[in-house]
């Protein structure tokens, strides 16, 4: 899988987690202490995000990287 589309593939893992848990785009860019926009670009697989910040995304979720990453198929 190229770079390119790991980062939407991801981008579209972290939109369809925060919807299943109901979180708005405000609520989840609070628990991430980041903007709106910084959501906006993750979710929409510009930006790749580093570990330290995979960490936080999955935090904000109540999830382990297992759970998470259990849901991000090939």
């Amino acid at each position: 899988m190229t770079p390119d589309k790991t980062s939407k593939k991801l981008g579209k893992l972290v939109e369809m987690t925060r919807m299943d848990k109901g979180m708005s785009e405000y609520e989840f860019a609070q628990a991430l202490d980041k903007n709106v926009c910084y959501v906006r670009k993750l979710e929409g697989g510009v930006l790749n995000p580093y570990l330290v910040e995979l960490v936080n995304i999955v935090e904000a979720f109540d999830m382990t990287f297992c759970e998470f990453f259990s849901r991000f198929e090939d």
